[in-house]
């Protein structure tokens, strides 16, 4: 399996960007280098640097599925209403560490019920 590379979108909170990067994954900040931009430019970022986009922003279903913007090294949209600033990242190191799920081509969606994946 690749090392995973992420692109956190600028709605994930910091403390959920450190936690990923202190757990030594490589992880890229939106608002530290790219504060500002579309989604169409995170989602052409993340194609670039072969990197999974992490958000809290439901528009990406539809620029991927009805836009055709599609990063191959995929997308984990966050389902969450109220939340702890590191609540992403831990769920996200929880699925990791936990199942032998792949990001790479899967739109993945992880709320309070559980993980759905559909292929991009």
């Amino acid at each position: 399996m690749d090392p995973l590379r992420f692109l956190c979108n600028e709605n994930i909170p910091r403390a959920s960007v450190d936690l990923l990067i202190s757990e030594g994954i490589d992880t890229t900040y939106v608002g530290a280098g790219y504060a500002g931009i579309t989604d169409k430019e995170v989602i052409q970022t993340a194609i670039k640097e072969n990197r999974i986009i992490i958000t809290l922003d439901r528009d990406y279903g539809e620029l991927v599925f009805r836009h055709g913007l599609k990063p191959v090294a995929g997308v984990i949209y966050l389902r969450l209403n109220e939340y702890e600033p590191d609540l992403p990242a831990r769920l996200i190191l929880g699925v990791i560490k936990d199942s032998k799920l792949s990001f790479s081509g899967k739109f993945t969606v992880i709320d309070h019920n559980g993980i759905r994946q559909r292929n991009l």
